[in-house]
Order: structure tokens, then C-alpha cells, then sequence
């Protein structure tokens, strides 16, 4: 699918359609994804942490912001000498989700 939706062509024919036509697109794309991920075991839903730690290392980071896996969270990574937060949004399906920062710290919420 993330092949489809990066082509150029697919891009330009997709654009060409009445908006109506886009958002019934869309809905039926969401209705799919939810379909296809019931079947899912849930280690499969969320990022791989082998690749969390190489993205924290080779950035020099200690906050790693990203979008929805369908395991919203905020994680606490501690591995040998590193230690770092992982923010993980929820999505904005149903409802939205935000990242919030202030004086009690980072939290999630939905609108």
C-alpha cells in the first residue's frame, strides 16, 4: 500500500477525483486497515525496538516523537548506557491525539 500511495501516477489519478469521491476512498482504506489488523497478534502493532534504539543512537536523541502503531504510549527506554523517552501517538480516527507538554511533564491526550 505505501508503495501505491507514493507513485507518482497513482498520485496524479487519485488528486483527479471529485473530493467526495477522495474521502470515500479514505473511509474505505480505514475500514480495511481495521479489518486487517484484528487478525493481528498485538507485538506485531508496535514498532521494533532494535530499530528504536539504532534510530536514538544514530540521532543522539533522547526523545523519539512518532505517529500511531496502535499502541499509544509514552515508554521509558533504558538499554545498557541509554536512556530515552518514546512518545507514541494514538490516531486520529475516531478521535485525535495529542502530544502535551508542560509544567507536570509530557502526556497524551484526545480530542
Amino acid at each position: 500500500m505505501r508503495a501505491r500511495l507514493r507513485d507518482p501516477a497513482w498520485q496524479e489519478q487519485a488528486l483527479s477525483l471529485p473530493v467526495s469521491e477522495r474521502l470515500e476512498l479514505a473511509a474505505q482504506a480505514r475500514e480495511l486497515s481495521a479489518i486487517s489488523n484484528q487478525g493481528k497478534d498485538s507485538a506485531i502493532m508496535d514498532v521494533n525496538r532494535d530499530e528504536v534504539l539504532r534510530v536514538i543512537r544514530t540521532s543522539n536523541v533522547q526523545l523519539l516523537i512518532h505517529g500511531h502503531t496502535h499502541r499509544p504510549a509514552i515508554h521509558n527506554i533504558s538499554d545498557h548506557n541509554l536512556t530515552a523517552t518514546r512518545i507514541d501517538l494514538g490516531d486520529w480516527y475516531e478521535t485525535a491525539s495529542m502530544l502535551v507538554m508542560d509544567e507536570q511533564g509530557w502526556r497524551t491526550e484526545n480530542l
